[in-house]
């Protein structure tokens, strides 16, 4: 029975992954069809695999696959009628809507976790008694059908931009990660793993080095993790590193592989489709948070041997070696390359996809030697579809969150609350939204994790002038940072099972390995040059450049207590004042270059802040402002263009009072 379910699994995966294929190069079904195809293959590739494996709770699982075919059917024969009747739903949509929800939910706690679905089934709640809280929560009065209706049968909801997204970008990007985890691409990580060995941390320096290789492909923390922990884990623990310290360095480097561009856990492609920032922009400015994060762990992994005295390894690497690597690299390299030059000319990600999985499977075919035989291919392509399967409908689940955040308005309310708590202080609402963004982040893939913290904290950021990118990319950062944060941290899970170690302190040490890139998010909003976009003259960048490295340096050495020999208790605490001195050093950096006082003011007190809180405007483009935004009552104004403008002399406060009378007398005169 079993090997039949598994039979019909991976025939089932693979036409799901080949209809995919087809359907970017000739469309099978209109728009909105195709959507719910995608839902309705997703939901049977998530229950499927229960259906195999269900044991005791196996008819329930085939009740809820079927009710989940059912209810997509049910929205594919009667989508005409479900527009006419948008606002009048009849109670049979009512019920097929709640069907729906319940299989999308339930699928997703099966696959990802509890986290989403309870975080979804809260949003719910919140709508059905929202009108019970009390100011700030404080909504309107939503019907059971009515928030059953804005979620699933008015087409809206599940079936919003966030399935688009899964449907047309995220799911072939994940299935080419799949089939490379059976060709080559796994000799060439090993290969230049074995490379980084022969630095001083050994093993653990080949695990930073694959899980960075790896990253660049993979949409998932975990599977990174068992990837390539696989083969570090065992080596780190042979040379000398405790069972605790092997899963934390794994861990915390494989992280790291979700912000790596080009595919950074698939969020980049929401990220583009939802701040309407070019996907190539976004991936060039990933590029050096990425790597400041990664030469944190690695240092964390260089103090640490040098701690312990560890030596590097002495096994020798000669042609052989060498000539595997030429082979195997064309393999790993080509779709990435591909990827890249696709969509640094225009074409669209589902595009550069479709050529990227065509690139990875006649690499895999093309490689001597290394072919993989149909039961791998097939296995490959299966374990892609399942995990895009998986991405699709926790992204589905937070699709809900979305559409109530937007239904209570809540969503519209949350930045103007933490801009009250933080008052207005960009530094404290940095803080508060890093911490919010940990906590939303717990437990959830990263794709989905972004979408949370994007709807919720990311708003904050740019309502106190942080650009728009680097507010999205520091919310994001901090998300994904979650994955190796207690008490959740499951990418400390996997790694703690594989090096047969305790969770809790695979997770406390994956946590502090990992400890200083939670700086780099605040060091990229103090100093724009490490995301590409510089601020300033020459001295000044390299001024921040300089101070947000050597803030990483020192923190990560006081973190282990060695610097190239272990550290005094004084010695120490220099280290980590210094580290502090040279972070707030870049928040003064940002103060002089951009008139904002993150740690010493209110930056909501400022004459041009009051301007764009609300006042009508004239034309203030000879203020040095370049773009407007929506008000808070609906007028335009200003948002930051002359804070970022202006030179910090007298002209400053000039036109500063200048901008502030023109508003006032807009007021007076109506």
């Amino acid at each position: 029975m079993d090997e039949k379910l598994g039979f019909v699994l991976r025939a089932v995966a693979v036409a799901v992954v080949a209809y995919q294929m087809i359907e970017v190069v000739r469309l099978l079904l209109e728009p909105w069809d195709f959507l719910n195809a995608h839902l309705t293959l997703a939901l049977i590739l998530a229950y499927l695999p229960l259906v195999r494996t269900g044991g005791r709770w196996r008819p329930l699982v085939i009740i809820l696959l079927l009710l989940s075919v059912a209810a997509t059917g049910y929205m594919h024969i009667n989508r005409l009628a479900l527009e006419m009747r948008q606002g009048f739903p009849a109670p049979a949509d009512s019920v097929a809507g709640a069907i729906l929800i319940v299989c999308i939910l339930e699928a997703c706690r099966r696959t990802t976790g509890p986290a989403v679905p309870v975080l979804a089934l809260l949003f719910i709640l919140y709508a059905l008694i929202g009108v019970y809280l009390p100011v700030p929560l404080h909504t309107y009065s939503f019907s059971l059908t009515s928030v059953i209706a804005a979620l699933t049968t008015n087409l809206t909801g599940v079936y919003g931009l966030l399935l688009e997204i899964s449907a047309y970008y995220i799911f072939l990007f994940v299935v080419m990660g799949g089939i490379m985890q059976i060709t080559a691409v796994a000799n060439f990580v090993n290969l230049m793993g074995s490379l980084a060995a022969r630095l001083r941390g050994g093993p653990a320096m080949s695990a930073v080095v694959s899980s960075a290789l790896v990253g660049t492909c993979l949409g998932s923390t975990d599977a990174n993790v068992a990837l390539t922990g696989s083969f570090t884990i065992p080596l780190m623990k042979r040379s000398g590193y405790a069972p605790h310290q092997a899963g934390a360095i794994e861990s915390a480097a494989s992280n790291g592989g979700m912000i790596m561009p080009p595919v950074m856990g698939a969020a980049a492609f929401i990220m583009a489709d939802f701040i309407g920032v070019p996907y190539f922009t976004i991936a060039v400015a990933a590029i050096l948070p990425a790597i400041l994060y990664f030469c944190s762990v690695g240092l964390y992994v260089y103090f640490t041997a040098v701690k312990m005295g560890l030596q590097p390894s002495v096994e020798a690497f000669g042609r052989d070696q060498l000539k595997q690597i030429l082979i195997t690299a064309p393999g790993f390299l080509a779709p990435l390359v591909l990827i890249t030059a696709l969509l640094a000319r225009g074409y669209s990600p589902r595009y550069a996809a479709f050529w990227a999985v065509v690139t990875v499977v006649a690499a895999g075919l093309l490689t001597p030697g290394k072919r993989p035989s149909l039961g791998q291919w097939v296995q490959g392509i299966t374990n892609g579809a399942l995990t895009g399967a998986s991405i699709a409908i926790s992204i589905v689940s937070v699709a809900m969150v979305v559409e109530i955040m937007t239904l209570t308005g809540l969503g519209f309310r949350l930045p103007g609350m933490v801009e009250s708590w933080s008052q207005g202080n960009l530094g404290l609402a940095l803080v508060i939204t890093a911490a919010a963004a940990l906590i939303l982040g717990m437990g959830v893939p990263p794709a989905p994790a972004y979408l949370i913290v994007a709807i919720t904290a990311a708003p904050v950021l740019v309502r106190l002038g942080v650009p728009l990118l680097t507010a999205h990319l520091f919310v994001f950062y901090y998300a994904v940072m979650s994955m190796v944060t207690p008490p959740v941290a499951p990418a400390a899970v996997v790694g703690a099972r594989l090096a047969g170690a305790g969770y809790l302190k695979t997770a406390l040490e994956a946590s502090k390995a990992a400890a200083a890139g939670f700086v780099v998010p605040f060091i990229f909003v103090a100093s724009p040059v490490f995301i590409f976009q510089p601020q300033g003259t020459g001295a000044w960048i390299i001024t921040s450049a300089l101070a947000g490295l050597l803030s990483i340096v020192c923190l990560q050495a006081a973190l282990v207590n060695c610097f190239f020999t272990v550290l005094r208790r004084f010695e120490r605490a220099l280290f980590l004042v210094a580290g502090v001195c040279f972070f707030c050093l870049l928040f003064l950096l940002l103060a002089g270059s951009r008139h904002i006082y993150p740690f010493c003011g209110r930056y909501s007190d400022s004459p041009v802040r009051r301007a764009s809180a609300g006042y009508p405007t004239t034309d203030l483009s000879k203020f040095g402002t370049t773009h407007i935004v929506e008000c808070p009552d609906g007028l335009t104004a200003p948002q930051t263009g002359a804070l970022r403008s202006c030179r910090r002399d007298v002209l400053w406060q000039q036109q500063c009072e200048k901008i502030v009378s023109t508003c006032q007398a807009s007021t007076s005169h109506g």
